[in-house]
Parts: C-alpha cells; structure tokens; sequence
C-alpha cells in the first residue's frame, strides 16, 4: 500500500493533502504513525489534534469536517 503512495507521483504531479484529526491520545499516535510512513510519499498527510487546524491546512471550510448529526 505504502509503495503504490509512494509510486503515485508518477501520475499526479501535484501534491495530495490528507489530514488526520484525533481527540485521542491513540488516534494521535496511529495517525503519526501513518503521517511519518508518508513522508517520503507524493500524499502530504498532516495530524491534528483540532479541526480548525486541519481545516485551514487543507484550505477548506470547516463545516465539511463537521461529523453527520444523524
């Protein structure tokens, strides 16, 4: 999975932002462990522990990181 991430590059030119939100301590550390797998990849992934910093990172509203109140 990681070397196709890697190989992406290829075929998408510009970077892709991934970013990762967790109130959790655990959350926090998976999400670092896949950020620090990435880095050598095309995929920029970041970790937040807030969705207003995710948000600005990736440039959208916040409202779209908003979970479904179903």
């Amino acid at each position: 999975m990681f070397s196709m991430s890697r190989n992406f590059g290829a075929a998408c030119p510009n970077p892709v932002k991934s970013a990762f939100f967790s109130d959790t301590t655990v959350g926090l550390g998976i999400a670092r462990m896949h950020e620090a797998l990435m880095e050598e990849a095309t995929i920029q992934v970041r970790v937040f522990r807030e969705r207003t910093a995710a948000a600005e990172w990736l440039g959208v509203p916040l409202e779209i990181l908003q979970p479904d109140a179903r």
